[in-house]
């Protein structure tokens, strides 16, 4: 089966796919309505969209650290930057026993770095997706880029919905088209983000992370 966070994922994207349906019924139950009255359905959609892919890119984070943790036995396993990234984090931490708090148990310290960054993960752009990736998984920022991913417009959905969040009202009609271009982007990206660590985490681990049955 595909990553915990890829099921959850497909799971949440029901709420979009039932507010679309209740588009279509609403328009066909009155033909004469104008499509603009309708606008609530798709903002509303698009702000299920954002969220659904905002919890799948934290969870198949965490997903993937655990899964890390669970198959090496020594943080010298760990790619470069991730080593990088907890020596900088011992580094700042006030506490001045961290560095022996993380020789007892470095698989929790990586597991709780990743888990703060995740929640401070308000806007998942490509860039602090990218971020994400490098620092915890040693995955370069040009595996993460529109050369392999559906990423060129991500941002702007994101955007988006940053701008319908904060304006509940607008007098920019978001179409039902435009809406469903959205889905097929974000599905895409996950999808796509999905194999890429299904690929890469085994030069870490030399085991696959979950079964490629997309």
């Amino acid at each position: 089966m595909p990553s915990k966070a890829y099921k959850t994922f497909q799971k949440n994207l029901n709420q979009v796919n039932k507010l679309i349906e209740t588009y279509n019924h609403e328009l066909e139950r009155n033909s004469g309505r104008g499509k603009k009255s309708l606008d609530h359905l798709t903002r509303a959609g698009l702000i299920f969209l954002c969220s659904s892919f905002e919890v799948y890119v934290e969870s198949v984070t965490y997903e993937t650290g655990n899964f890390i943790t669970r198959k090496i036995y020594q943080p010298k396993k760990l790619p470069m930057e991730a080593k990088k990234t907890i020596s900088d984090a011992v580094k700042k931490e006030k506490n001045d026993i961290s560095p022996i708090l993380f020789y007892d148990d470095w698989k929790e310290y990586y597991r709780k770095l990743i888990y703060y960054d995740i929640k401070k993960l308000n806007t998942p752009k490509v860039q602090n997706i990218q971020q994400l990736f490098k620092n915890y998984f040693g995955i370069s920022e040009n595996e993460i880029d529109d050369t392999t991913f559906p990423f060129k417009s991500l941002d702007d959905i994101i955007s988006t919905r940053g701008d319908v969040a904060h304006n509940i009202y607008s007098e920019k009609y978001l179409r039902k088209g435009k809406l469903l271009e959205y889905v097929d982007t974000i599905k895409a990206c996950v999808l796509e983000m999905d194999k890429l660590l299904y690929n890469k985490i085994p030069e870490i681990t030399r085991l696959k992370p979950w079964n490629d049955t997309y």
